[in-house]
């Protein structure tokens, strides 16, 4: 082997930065809109969002890895996104949620862990019992926290849910000091 021992090359190949890269699918928000274009991915009427399993099944992504599908503004500029979307994947990129905020979109990242992005990708594995959502290991938990990346777990963004629910815009909020 040269110079290194076998063990020294050993550990200095368990330490490239590959090792601690994160597992997750990408798409560009440019490649959205061209399979809604084509009709191969339908915007619901009802507001419900573009899943992972949407974009699987549509053939968006071949396939999601196990850290689930991250959106990417693709350094396009915001004319690459023409309908208002509404998307729930693992991550998304700052430029991705700007261009499709900026046409009335909604962008909304969702940890799955294994079990739950199983069956979220596959519902007709799990006929009986689907299983719960697990919360963000405590490394993830601020990347979910934070409105700035779109976290589910966000004040914000669970307050705009609760007032879709009840047909309330934040306008019609009265705070009292």
């Amino acid at each position: 082997m040269g110079f290194f021992s076998p063990f020294v090359a050993l550990s200095l190949n368990s330490l490239t930065p590959s090792r601690f890269k994160s597992d997750v699918s990408v798409v560009n928000i440019d490649k959205i809109q061209l399979y809604i274009d084509m009709g191969r991915l339908k915007i619901s009427t009802d507001g419900s969002p573009i899943t992972m399993r949407e974009l699987l099944r549509s053939g968006v992504v071949s396939s999601v890895k196990e850290g689930g599908v991250k959106l990417l503004g693709g350094g396009s500029s915001s004319g690459a996104v023409k309908d208002a979307i509404n998307v729930e994947v693992a991550r998304a990129s700052k430029s991705a949620i700007e261009a499709i905020e900026s046409v009335g979109g909604s962008v909304t990242c969702v940890y799955h862990n294994r079990v739950a992005l199983r069956a979220h990708l596959k519902p007709e594995c799990f006929p009986t019992v689907m299983p719960k959502h697990a919360r963000p290991p405590p490394q993830l938990m601020p990347y979910y926290l934070d409105y700035e990346n779109r976290g589910y777990l966000s004040p914000q963004l669970q307050l705009r849910k609760q007032l879709e629910k009840l047909h309330l815009k934040e306008e019609d909020l009265v705070v009292e000091k």
